[in-house]
C-alpha cells in the first residue's frame, strides 16, 4: 500500500468536490468583503448619530433675533421693525422641529 500525503488524502476522500486553495481564497474573500461592508455601515451610522448630537447642541445655543408672544399656550416668534405703515406678517408652514405640518 502506498503511502499518500495529507493533501492526497484530502483529495481522495471528498471525490466531488474541489479542492483547491484559490476558491477557499475567493470565498474567504467574499467574507471579509460582506464584513467590512457591515463594519463600514455601522461605521457610518455612529458617525451620523455623533454629528446630529453635536448639531443638535449648536443650534440650541443660538438665540433668535425679535420676541416671543405666547399665544393659547405656544410662544409665537416675532421681529418688529421699523415705525407706522401697514403691518406685514409673514408666517411659515414649519413647526418648530422643521417639518412642514
Amino acid at each position: 500500500m502506498k503511502k499518500m500525503a495529507k493533501s492526497d488524502f484530502v483529495k481522495e476522500s471528498i471525490p466531488n468536490t474541489r479542492y483547491n486553495k484559490n476558491n477557499y481564497m475567493k470565498a474567504c474573500s467574499k467574507w471579509v468583503k460582506r464584513i467590512g461592508l457591515v463594519a463600514l455601515i455601522i461605521l457610518l451610522l455612529i458617525a451620523g448619530f455623533i454629528f446630529e448630537r453635536v448639531s443638535r447642541n449648536d443650534a440650541e445655543k443660538i438665540t433668535p433675533d425679535g420676541n416671543f408672544a405666547e399665544v393659547d399656550n405656544h410662544l409665537l416668534h416675532y421681529y418688529k421693525k421699523g415705525n407706522g405703515g401697514p403691518t406685514v406678517v409673514f408666517e411659515t408652514a414649519f413647526d418648530p422641529a422643521g417639518h412642514l405640518q
